[in-house]
């Protein structure tokens, strides 16, 4: 018998299991956590800009970005300016501390604005309507860190701790791969 007129239109047989995933390589910390980084303030500034342009399309319940955080939520819904903690990101959640420390000493009209370059830190407050220049600001700083620069040192630094693994496994950081690698043990 010939069964030859079966093979026109025959269906592929549908893979049986999980089909293999596709190995992407590991980036290094340095250009992953700076590519986060870079993306989590681009969504910051338009979320920030949605927010402040358009008041009719805010949500009933208030959200905060991972960039920025009004502080005096009750009176901006009552119509005062906001203020708003922004700050810079060594991947999405961590801050980059490399903010120097701005202090108000003194009071009433002799309050002077004291900048403390010997402590850093990974936030500052702003008037509302300085948040989007402090944002762009933010991103052209991150867009310009280099490894080498006293800025990319300390991000660098902040990306490896965050890089580093939490198992119990012996993990060292290899220095030519810009990765934590298990220690083989023999």
């Amino acid at each position: 018998m010939n069964f030859d007129f079966l093979k026109d239109g025959l269906v592929v047989p549908k893979p049986v299991g999980r089909g293999r995933k596709k190995k992407t390589p590991r980036l290094p910390i340095w250009e992953k956590y700076l590519i986060i980084s870079i993306k989590t303030i681009e969504n910051s500034i338009q979320e920030w800009d949605g927010y402040i342009t358009k008041p009719e399309s805010r949500a009933e319940k208030y959200y905060a970005s991972k960039n920025w955080t009004i502080l005096n939520r009750e009176q901006f819904s009552k119509g005062q300016l906001a203020e708003v903690s922004c700050s810079m990101t060594v991947g999405r959640i961590t801050k980059f501390k490399i903010i120097p420390r701005y202090l108000w000493e003194g009071k009433g009209t002799q309050k002077t604005l004291v900048v403390d370059h010997a402590n850093r830190v990974g936030t500052v407050t702003q008037q509302q309507h300085n948040v989007m220049a402090t944002l762009e600001h933010f991103q052209q700083i991150l867009l310009g860190l280099t490894k080498e620069s006293e800025g990319g040192r300390v991000f660098w630094d902040q990306a490896k701790a965050i890089a580093k693994p939490k198992s119990k496994k012996d993990w060292f950081y290899d220095d030519t791969l810009d990765l934590w690698v298990e220690r083989n043990k023999f």
